[in-house]
């Protein structure tokens, strides 16, 4: 990314390789960057640590095993980047207590995360769990 401090381009390149825990199913980088401390900010209940985050990852890999997650757009500014992402997988497992449909999701959603001494110590996310709810058919759509 052009134009970011030394700093900003530190932090940037903290987030770009985490997003590998969501793109490639790769969770054991979350020990490497991930506070111990870690707090995550989502209307999805996950429990607090990076520990609590990594079963997090862990579950949800079990239950949509195949996802994807691809980066739309970016920002970054101090310690802070800001992801517009594209999540899509196929309901293989239990997810929050709704057995495996074998439906395809496609799920999409914004995460800011903050990095502080090297580590990501913070993340909001905003994944359309609504939509989702509907694609998985739990949730009737306003077509429906």
């Amino acid at each position: 990314m052009e134009g970011l401090t030394t700093d900003e381009q530190r932090v940037y390149d903290i987030v770009k390789r985490f997003e590998q825990v969501y793109s490639q199913g790769k969770i054991e980088l979350i020990d490497e960057l991930v506070a111990e401390n870690f707090q995550h900010h989502a209307p999805i209940p996950t429990p607090d640590g990076r520990e609590g985050y990594k079963q997090f990852h862990q579950q949800f890999r079990a239950a949509f095993p195949d996802y994807t997650s691809v980066v739309q757009e970016e920002v970054v500014g101090g310690n802070k980047v800001a992801q517009a992402f594209v999540m899509r997988g196929t309901h293989q497992g239990e997810f929050m207590e709704i057995p495996a449909t074998g439906n395809e999701v496609e799920l999409e959603g914004i995460s800011i995360y903050q990095v502080d001494n090297g580590k990501i110590t913070h993340e909001w996310a905003q994944p359309d769990i609504m939509s989702m709810m509907q694609q998985l058919g739990v949730v009737p759509s306003a077509e429906e």
